[in-house]
């Protein structure tokens, strides 16, 4: 299982190559658990070669199941060079100031080639200033291999000053936090109240035969010599053992040095509460210290004390100046470009007017002439109904006609005719008696016409059905 990317990685750079460790919440409360990865350079595999290096860092933290965006990065004493300085009690900017003076006094090749940070803590005699720099070829190498394992680099630091930081303190007072490496030793140097004095890299190892402990006792005699005498409070020995020394140069260490000494264990000896450490932890405790400190570190070459704080080009009032000149420049912008889009969208409706003019012609044409052709059929007299039931009633053959037809107002028609036989005069009737349109259909009388003619004369009275 992984642990969350959203812890940053710490990874210590050294000659020998990187140690990685990621610390995430573990089961117990308050304890972390670590996951570790580590490449070791070769000719092949260097800082020389940064962006191969971290496609092969980047393999390492997948294969340990390590997922991260961001990284912490310490770099071992051997690339940084360190400076004590004691200075009056002054301001910030004050004591910036006079650290960046004694900076290019103590190294020569200045800013252009190294990058510089200091640690400042109160002391007895003003402010006490531990002074650190370490070349930007290295600090432009480490971030170049970060970058080709896909990881962000947000401070770069001294790893053994940090763990130094990270130890846990037996009893008050001086101590010296040893660090033995496979290929050296790392020195830090601690006032009362964790203020760092010294930072030292001293190229001899416990395992490097005599000549190279004897380089490694004298330099230890002189650091302690020179930060405490030996009398009822002497400074106190914190050996962290990375290398993996046996225990009989341990003792042959302390025998020699005359004077006890304390060896670190990450389980027990770190400020941090890990849940089961492996056995291997003691050789990632540098990264292992970056990883469980969740504050800034006291010293970072990315984000240096030294730079000047930015200044302020404009005063208050010229900032709210233009602010309101920029509002106002908005409000004008935003009133232009609506009134460019009120214009475009009032031409696309007249375009559209344009376009439905001809319809619009055509369909008043058309209105036109139904209302003129209207005037013939609604006005049209009720009467003109009862005359066509009528018409309807009688044959197209001809021996039956009427001579008579009379409307009254109240849709009352009287028929009158003549007919060649009384058989045709009673169809007449029947007919109108099935048009349901009519109503009270009454045959008044059929008698001869007279004189010499055989035809009938008849008079025939129906009623038209109103509309309801």
């Amino acid at each position: 299982m992984s642990t969350s990317s959203r812890s940053p990685v710490a990874l210590v750079v050294s000659e020998q190559g990187v140690r990685a460790v990621q610390a995430a919440p573990a089961a117990s409360p308050g304890a972390a658990r670590l996951r570790t990865a580590e490449i070791v350079f070769s000719p092949e595999l260097s800082l020389d070669r940064p962006e191969q290096a971290g496609k092969a860092l980047r393999d390492e933290l997948r294969r340990a199941g390590i997922a991260a965006t961001r990284c912490v990065v310490g770099l071992s004493a051997s690339w940084t060079a360190a400076r004590h300085k004691q200075f009056p009690p002054a301001d910030a900017d004050t004591l910036r100031g006079a650290v960046t003076l004694a900076a290019e006094r103590e190294f020569a090749a200045g800013t252009a080639e190294l990058a510089m940070d200091f640690l400042a803590e109160p002391s007895a005699g003003g402010v006490s200033t531990l002074l650190l720099a370490a070349p930007r070829k290295t600090i432009d190498q480490v971030t170049a291999l970060a970058r080709g394992a896909a990881l962000t680099v947000q401070s770069i630091t001294s790893a053994p000053l940090a763990l130094a930081r990270a130890t846990t303190v037996s009893a008050p007072g001086e101590r010296v936090v040893v660090c033995l490496g496979p290929t050296g030793t790392e020195v830090v140097v601690q006032a009362a109240g964790e203020s760092a004095r010294q930072v030292r890299h001293v190229p001899a190892q416990l395992q490097g035969g005599n000549g190279q402990v004897d380089l490694l006792v004298g330099e230890l005699r002189r650091v302690l010599a020179g930060v405490g005498a030996e009398g009822d409070a002497p400074t106190q020995l914190a050996v962290w053992d990375i290398a993996g020394a046996e225990p009989a140069l341990l003792e042959g260490l302390a025998s020699r040095l005359g004077r006890p000494l304390r060896l670190c264990r990450t389980d027990s000896d770190l400020a941090c509460l890990l849940e089961a450490p492996s056995p291997d932890s003691d050789r990632f405790v540098q990264a292992a210290a970056l990883a469980c400190t969740e504050d800034a570190p006291a010293v970072d070459f990315l984000h240096s004390r030294l730079a000047p704080p930015r200044s302020r080009r404009f005063g208050r009032p010229v900032v709210w100046a233009l602010i309101a000149v920029g509002v106002l420049v908005l409000l004008a912008t935003a009133l232009v470009i609506d009134h460019h889009l009120q214009r475009q969208e009032l031409e696309t409706l007249q375009s559209q007017v344009d376009q439905f003019h001809d319809r619009y012609e055509q369909a008043e044409r058309t209105v036109a002439d139904t209302t003129y052709a209207r005037g013939w059929f609604a006005p049209r007299p009720a009467f003109l109904d009862c005359l066509l039931q009528a018409a309807a009633a009688f044959p197209s053959e001809g021996y039956v006609w009427a001579s008579s037809f009379a409307v009254r107002e109240d849709l009352q028609v009287i028929v009158s005719g003549k007919a060649v036989r009384e058989s045709a005069v009673l169809e007449v009737v029947d007919r109108l008696h099935r048009d349901a349109r009519l109503c009270n259909v009454k045959s008044l009388f059929i008698r001869q016409a007279g004189g010499t003619s055989r035809d009938v004369s008849f008079a025939i009275s129906f009623a038209l059905r109103r509309a309801s």
